[in-house]
């Protein structure tokens, strides 16, 4: 969440954007700007060692991180002691088919 006060920020205030980078101002997506800067993908970080979903799979806690790569065409997520999950966004936006057992898509995650 942004909170930026200046009456500029009014024309887009409440609304909702995605893919924010780390680094980068995000002045020009409050100001409902069209030079916002863009990225070809974004790379989250999950830990979940205090989440109850870590008891419930049995992992220690640190066992409990995930690191993801996400471009317009791949989305690829690999956990620590979990199998990588791997989704053509092309094809399945809704990430219903994991492809990251597939031999076929070996390469993918790689050129995500």
């Amino acid at each position: 969440m942004v909170y930026d006060p200046s009456p500029e920020s009014d024309a887009t205030r409440g609304s909702r954007f995605g893919a924010f980078v780390e680094g980068t101002s995000l002045l020009s997506h409050t100001r409902a700007t069209r030079d916002c800067p863009h990225r070809d993908a974004v790379f989250p970080e999950l830990d979940f060692s205090y989440r109850r979903a870590r008891l419930d799979i049995g992992l220690a806690p640190d066992r409990c991180h995930a690191t993801m790569v996400r471009s317009r065409r791949w989305k690829c997520v690999d956990w620590t002691d979990l199998p990588s999950h791997l989704f053509g966004l092309e094809n399945g936006p809704l990430e219903l088919h994991d492809l990251g057992l597939d031999p076929g898509y070996a390469d993918a995650g790689r050129n995500a």
